[in-house]
């Protein structure tokens, strides 16, 4: 799941910029039980965390800074899913 994470944000980098959002990605600690990661997406007005885990977990959490509004999704996915719900994310955003 992490490579796919990494892969996406790479793919899709440029497309991100052009849509006004910043984009970072971050590794978990290693000595963690389950490896995870995740991308910090960012406007002006919102910010999206998606956290994955190599166990197919998979968080997605959107806070509006304005209105404060505060929504956490979660997914037990299967690598092939991911894309699609990152995508999915980035049309909330956008």
């Amino acid at each position: 799941m992490i490579e796919e994470l990494s892969a996406w944000l790479s793919a899709n980098r440029v497309r991100l910029e052009a849509l006004g959002l910043r984009s970072s990605m971050n590794l978990g600690p290693p000595e963690r039980p389950k490896p995870s990661a995740w991308v910090d997406l960012e406007n002006e007005r919102l910010m999206c965390r998606i956290t994955v885990w190599e166990s197919g977990e998979c968080d997605v959490h959107i806070i509006d800074v304005q209105s404060h509004r505060d929504d956490i999704e979660h997914h037990e996915l299967e690598p092939s899913r991911l894309k699609p719900l990152l995508d999915q994310a980035v049309e909330q955003l956008a």
